[in-house]
């Protein structure tokens, strides 16, 4: 977690420009340092496109959800299990999953 906490927070600079001002990066950044197994789920939920450094489109890099990028992109190797019985994570599953079939 210590990894993924600080691969959050550069992740989070990275792409402070994007996430303003729909989200307020003091906060964001307080929830990633507080740690935890709820940190995860704050990042996959995070809806803001940002550019994907890994899928490109035509002229310039694909823009897709913070918390996809994040998991592709910067995220150190990591498990966890999925708690079929939480409204947010399934929340998060149900948004990636109509983005797929959409």
């Amino acid at each position: 977690m210590r990894q993924m906490r600080k691969d959050a927070l550069e992740f989070i600079i990275k792409h402070q420009s994007h996430l303003e001002p729909a989200i307020n990066i003091r906060e964001l950044i307080t929830r990633m340092v507080t740690g935890g197994p709820e940190m995860v789920r704050v990042l996959a939920s995070i809806e803001i496109e940002v550019p994907s450094a890994h899928i490109p489109s035509r002229f310039e890099a694909e823009p897709i959800p913070f918390g996809k990028a994040f998991f592709l992109e910067a995220a150190p190797d990591w498990t966890g299990s999925l708690d079929l019985t939480n409204a947010e994570a399934m929340k998060i599953v149900e948004s990636y999953r109509q983005e797929r079939v959409g």
